[in-house]
């Protein structure tokens, strides 16, 4: 398994983690990387703020639901 470190982002202040990456993903997103002209680092930062997007619609759905059906809001 092999560690992806993201680095600098746009010069500015950030954080830097680094994912262990099993090869089948790591050969994954290197092909999307290719294939959209990126490097991996973007492709894989892309993702992961997609997915936390995705997530935090979801949370704020089912608490929606959840404030539904108890009859109230906060």
């Amino acid at each position: 398994m092999r560690y992806l470190n993201a680095g600098n982002i746009g010069g500015s202040h950030a954080m830097i983690y680094c994912i262990p990456l099993d090869s089948a993903t790591e050969e994954f997103y290197a092909s999307v990387a290719r294939a959209a002209g990126l490097p991996m680092e973007q492709v894989l930062r892309d993702a992961l703020f997609k997915l936390a997007g995705e997530l935090s619609l979801e949370a704020l759905a089912r608490r929606s639901r959840n404030q539904t059906a108890r009859g109230g809001s906060e």
